[in-house]
């Protein structure tokens, strides 16, 4: 018969298991095996990004901490000449806040009451490339062109159909026509080209990009014609005309 001790031995030669003693430990040691998870490889995993001197966005710098892939504030108010990499969120300081713009590298300061007190037109001069207020719940950057809130820019006259432009929210508006940036391009139309009731979904139109509005919502005639919003009371298909 075999002993416990014996058999223990067998067992770990049929299964190639090497690593398992067929016997006690002489020292007595629990050390982990190479690469088994506890130590090997999982030192610089997790605990090392916070050891990098850098401080949280917004903090105001010496904190010595920060989240991947947040903004690395100095521990004291950085120059406009200071290089930096562009990254999530801003540094407070004092009464001011500083962020790298980003294309620039550089870091650009100002104080919050520069900040305007109604959202500007888009592209309007602003006082410091690289600032960003929120207004009236709209998120705006100065950038090197003007403002920047995400609203619609309207050039000073009617642009050319066609013509390039940038979109944004809402349309422009001049005289009795109204413009909108569809597809990186300007389409103009008459509001009294619309529809009088809300047209059926992908009913044809002529006029892609127009915009239309409608009680509950806005219609636009696209590639495949009409669309409009969930609060527009469209037609109801016609279920007997292929009958």
């Amino acid at each position: 018969m075999f002993s416990r001790l014996t058999m223990c031995c067998v067992i770990s030669a049929l299964a190639g298991t090497l690593s398992l003693a067929c016997g006690d430990d002489d020292d007595g040691s629990d050390e982990p095996v190479a690469g088994s998870g506890a130590t090997a490889g999982r030192s610089g995993s997790g605990s090392a990004a916070g050891a990098g001197g850098r401080s949280s966005a917004g903090t105001g710098g010496g904190g010595g901490r920060m989240g991947a892939g947040l903004q690395a504030c100095p521990a004291g108010k950085p120059s406009a000449t200071d290089s930096c990499t562009p990254s999530m969120g801003n540094c407070k300081y004092a009464d001011e806040m500083c962020d790298c713009v980003q294309g620039m590298n550089t870091w650009a300061c100002w104080s919050p009451a520069d900040c305007p007190a109604s959202v500007p037109a888009e592209m309007s001069a602003c006082p410091t490339t690289g600032m960003s207020c929120t207004v009236a719940g709209a998120g705006c950057t100065c950038t090197a062109d003007g403002w920047n809130c995400g609203n619609q820019y309207c050039p000073a006259e009617e642009p050319a159909a066609a013509a390039e432009c940038e979109g944004g929210t809402g349309t422009c508006a001049y005289g009795a026509r109204v413009c909108d940036c569809d597809q990186s391009m300007w389409v103009c139309w008459n509001p009294t080209d619309c529809p009088a009731t809300p047209p059926a979904r992908r009913a044809e139109c002529t006029t892609r990009g127009m915009i239309c509005p409608f009680e509950g919502g806005e219609c636009e005639c696209g590639a495949r014609g009409w669309t409009c919003g969930r609060g527009v009371d469209v037609p109801e298909p016609d279920t007997d005309a292929g009958l």
